[in-house]
């Protein structure tokens, strides 16, 4: 009922020769051909062979080359299949997008408009039609921009499949460590743009008007190249023509009273969707797309941080969510997130990321603290911690290790 030949080297030829075994087994329900260095042409023969196939669960062809071809077999097989449930294709090299025929030629130092290619398009049409697949992993493949097509037919399964697209040559926030795109409904994020590019430039103005509006209180970390400077609180900024722009912003409007809320039942089938999804990144994206519609509750923000399972993921949720809770829930649920969901140690994480004022930790004091006192706000902070302590001289509270630099 079970085969290992992980690790054989058994090559393109022998992938050919191995496909006639694999189609006249009638009782194999495990499979692992991993590590086999099997050629595109190969991998297509095995799924092809396995079309059908009524005995097999799992089949495992990580580090395999897929290619074009072999992405387009599994497509197909996906489609017909009604037994496998569990499938491990990482790292075989699935190409996932072609250039769009439809584009004018790039102009020089710009990148072509790239498109779903026939693997992507194969393998969401298959997942399409599948109802039996529980678990699907697709790391470290160069979908690229194909990695939407193919997560949207995976949350649209009906079987519900856990699925990992990490490291797939898509950043869904953006290039590098920072995106990007600037979502207007909710833009706080962490920031990274090339001033030597035009489209760069472009996205950066909203921020840079927003700014403006808000004082620079909005701007954080602010960095061209690795050198630290604030944005100005009079007047616009001089945006220097080349080097690397990085910052956080965090977006301090409040949701408009009139815009509903989420409603519960959206709500739950939200949670439902990111408990599929394996990939940190992943579950952060849906999440952020979900925000950009609708705005939550307070109960439903806590609620959708509270589910999550790592520290990175709780963050990324927090500073996702901050600009779109409900105006009247905002204060007593962010206090509730910090105290439940994080240690006292990963506050100051959060504070330099959002702005200590913003998330103040009220109920655990006693910790590490850093104020930009450029920053209107953070000084307004520095009061506010000032007058704790102060006005509570039985608690005994004093400062430690205190160092301003310039």
């Amino acid at each position: 009922e079970q085969l290992n030949m992980s690790n054989n080297r058994i090559g393109g030829a022998g992938a050919r020769n191995l496909c006639l075994c694999v189609r006249l087994n009638t009782t194999l329900q495990n499979l692992d051909l991993s590590f086999n260095h099997f050629t595109p042409e190969g991998s297509a023969c095995i799924f092809t062979s396995l079309v059908g196939n009524q005995t097999l669960h799992t089949l495992s062809m990580e580090w395999n080359r897929m290619g074009e071809v072999g992405g387009v077999a599994m497509g197909n097989l996906l489609g017909v299949n009604a037994t496998l449930t569990r499938l491990d294709v990482s790292n075989c090299a699935i190409q996932g997008c072609v250039p769009s025929p439809s584009s004018s030629p790039p102009k020089k130092g710009s990148k072509p408009v790239w498109e779903p290619g026939p693997a992507t398009t194969a393998i969401a049409e298959g997942l399409s039609k599948n109802t039996k697949l529980k678990i699907l992993k697709l790391e470290w493949n160069p979908l690229s921009s194909g990695v939407p097509l193919i997560r949207d037919a995976l949350l649209d399964m009906p079987s519900s499949p856990l699925f990992s697209l990490e490291n797939c040559s898509y950043d869904p926030f953006g290039d590098g460590e920072g995106r990007n795109h600037v979502e207007e409904a909710n833009p706080t994020g962490h920031y990274r743009f090339d001033l030597s590019q035009e489209a760069h430039r472009k996205r950066l103005k909203p921020l840079l008007e927003l700014g403006m509006k808000g004082r620079g209180e909005n701007w954080r970390n602010e960095s061209v190249d690795n050198v630290r400077f604030t944005f100005p609180q009079e007047g616009p900024w001089e945006v220097p023509s080349q080097g690397m722009l990085e910052f956080d912003f965090v977006h301090l409007d409040e949701v408009d009273e009139r815009e509903a809320t989420m409603s519960d039942d959206d709500h739950a089938a939200l949670l439902k969707q990111i408990a599929k999804v394996m990939s940190s990144s992943g579950k952060v994206l849906l999440l952020r797309q979900a925000l950009t519609m609708q705005p939550m509750t307070g109960d439903q923000a806590f609620s959708t941080v509270y589910g999550l399972q790592r520290d990175a993921e709780r963050e990324e949720a927090l500073v996702s969510l901050f600009a779109r809770i409900a105006r009247s829930d905002k204060k007593i649920t962010v206090q509730k997130i910090l105290l439940t969901c994080f240690t006292r140690g990963h506050v100051p994480k959060l504070q330099h990321r959002l702005g200590v004022s913003n998330v103040l930790d009220t109920s655990r004091m006693n910790g590490s603290y850093e104020f930009h006192l450029r920053k209107r706000s953070d000084w307004d902070a520095l009061q506010t911690l000032n007058k704790i302590i102060q006005d509570n001289p039985h608690c005994n509270p004093r400062w430690e290790n205190v160092r301003v630099s310039n």
